[in-house]
């Protein structure tokens, strides 16, 4: 059973995380209610905090408590298992191993893997460090990071690219390529015979946390292949 006041209500905030802003005859459209139902939904609101009212325009934002709310989500939840549907659904869809790679400092520790149904698939070990400098998952982090840390990490762990023979110069363009198209490609950098792709995973700032990557054997990284491995980490 839906209580329909409850209903309208988280709705509305899903308008608004969607919308950013919204006035009373705007939200009654939306919900297909009256305007009096529209403001006495937006009042209620406002007085937990959920929303507030802008002076100027009178036209309603998120308030802080959508915020608490949100933080208390992230820090209860563990990111593998807010994750897992994801990983599994990816997996299912491009048949492949799917990897969930998290950031600690300079390295990215693998914590969640889905594995493949092929023969022949790449094993990533649950626990097991790498730098973020290279490699698919890895530079689906460090690309989206700032400047600042970027040159900070490259100063200060640089020396571990030197067991990989990749010219630094060369990394820091393809960072900027990644940032423009939004995915990483690793060919061989890690392991020889394997091929990745990955894409950032964001948390509620906007900042990069982890990544979600799919490394598969090189004799199956056809174009056509590695075109369609993209696009679905995009989506998901």
């Amino acid at each position: 059973m839906i209580i329909e006041s409850v209903n309208r209500a988280l709705d509305t905030l899903s308008y608004l995380a969607e919308h950013q802003q919204v006035g009373v005859r705007e939200l009654a459209r939306f919900l297909q209610v009256n305007e009096a139902t529209a403001y006495r939904i937006l009042n209620t609101l406002e007085k937990k905090l959920f929303v507030y009212q802008e002076p100027d325009s009178k036209k309603y934002r998120l308030g802080i408590e959508t915020l608490r709310v949100a933080q208390g989500f992230m820090e209860n939840q563990n990111l593998s298992q807010v994750a897992k549907p994801y990983l599994i659904e990816l997996n299912q869809a491009a048949n492949e191993t799917i990897c969930l790679l998290i950031r600690q400092e300079a390295f990215g520790m693998y914590i969640d893997k889905i594995e493949s149904d092929h023969t022949l698939i790449v094993r990533a070990e649950i626990g097991k460090k790498t730098p973020i400098f290279i490699g698919g998952a890895g530079k689906a982090i460090f690309a989206f990071l700032s400047p600042e840390e970027q040159d900070r990490l490259i100063k200060q762990y640089g020396y571990l690219l030197e067991d990989f023979q990749i010219p630094l110069d060369s990394l820091i363009k393809e960072y900027d390529d990644i940032r423009r198209q939004g995915y990483a490609t690793s060919y061989e950098e890690m392991d020889l015979g394997v091929v990745a792709v990955g894409c950032p995973i964001y948390d509620y700032n906007k900042k990069v946390v982890a990544s979600i990557s799919i490394p598969l054997p090189k004799h199956r990284a056809t174009n056509e292949h590695l075109n369609h491995l993209i696009q679905l980490l995009k989506e998901y």
